[in-house]
């Protein structure tokens, strides 16, 4: 009988866990880049820094055309290379910044 109440709530427990992650997930909790996401930002970034070998510079409306991207998600993009320190940012606000490569040879 202990066993057997034992098991019930042990999957009892069990169920409640499952119901809260889907729950969270229901309301928004789950995680800002799932590996679909990264898998598309990665191919984003790519093709951004291709066209920056190719152009010198890239701005953040030319970012946006490229990938088809919200503004806010081009900025995200640009901000994190920048970050990384592959880019560097010329321009403080507004339409007259750029962004160029980084030479990362010595």
């Amino acid at each position: 009988m202990n066993l057997i109440l034992a098991t019930l709530t042990l999957s009892g427990f069990l169920i409640l866990i499952l119901m809260i992650v889907f729950l969270m997930a229901g309301l928004g909790y789950t995680a800002k880049v799932g590996y679909e996401e990264f898998g598309k930002r990665e191919q984003r970034i790519k093709k951004a820094l291709t066209y920056l070998k190719k152009n010198k510079e890239i701005t953040n409306s030319q970012y946006e055309k490229l990938n088809k991207v919200s503004d806010a998600t081009a900025t995200r993009d640009l901000d994190m290379l920048e970050r990384k320190g592959f880019i560097k940012q010329f321009g403080k606000i507004g339409r007259g910044v750029k962004y160029k490569l980084v030479n990362t040879r010595k």
